[in-house]
């Protein structure tokens, strides 16, 4: 068994097939029970810009928005320790449709407060939600513990980022300037490049391998079999 250990080996989550979105108790679109405890934090904002109407949600606009929880969201971090959490909060691509989906095919630059950004796929961002609650523990705009977080089911824990504060709608033609990290030789004539953002797509799996001195080392990462799979058809 073969894995590709993605930078850094960072906490991530793994997508265990048991992951439900549970709208509100109640009638639909009410969401008053889920919202119940969230702490206010009314200084946090994030600013959309890239979609059809540039704008800037408030903390006060997405706690009108309709909540979802997703349960059983299992984090593995590179140890290889596993917590299973389940969390309330917004799906993120409902706080970007306030900017307005242009037409077309687009990647979502993703900035957090501190100056951090990530690049997200579409697929991705369909998948996420911003957490306000954690195992009914709520999260704030306090960097250092318990924050505000992308919920990123199936993505390492680089993608999990702290309070996302600005998200930059760009064409996913332009980023074809990404290098590729990865080469797959032996299928067909020429080399098969792959880009970090391709790699980030599929499922993080972590492992126990034999290590020296009669030792154990767990690995986070991607099982090469899955990867390879895509290429050899």
């Amino acid at each position: 068994l073969f894995a590709v250990a993605l930078s850094g080996c960072t906490t991530g989550p793994v997508n265990t097939g048991g992951i439900t979105a549970t709208p509100t108790g109640g009638s639909a679109g009410d969401s008053s029970g889920l919202k119940s405890g969230i702490t206010d934090s009314p200084n946090y904002k994030i600013e959309i810009v890239g979609g059809n109407s540039p704008t800037t949600v408030t903390f006060a606009d997405i706690k009108a928005m309709n909540f979802v929880e997703k349960k059983g969201v299992t984090m593995v971090n590179s140890a290889g320790t596993e917590k299973t959490s389940d969390f309330v909060g917004v799906p993120l691509m409902d706080i970007i449709g306030k900017a307005g989906m242009p037409a077309g095919d687009f990647n979502f630059k993703i900035s957090a407060s501190d100056g951090y950004s990530k690049v997200y796929t579409k697929e991705q961002v369909e998948k996420s939600m911003l957490g306000f609650k954690e195992n009914d523990t709520p999260l704030t705009d306090n960097i250092n513990k318990n924050s505000i977080k992308l919920v990123v089911p199936g993505e390492p824990g680089e993608m999990w980022m702290k309070l996302p504060a600005k998200i930059e709608l760009t064409s996913a033609a332009s980023s074809s300037s990404e290098p590729a990290v990865l080469n797959i030789t032996g299928i067909g004539d020429k080399a098969i490049p792959l880009k970090m953002s391709k790699l980030q797509t599929y499922p993080v799996k972590s492992l126990t391998v034999p290590y020296k001195n009669n030792t154990t080392l767990d690995v986070s990462g991607i099982l090469m079999n899955k990867m390879l799979d895509d290429y050899a058809a």
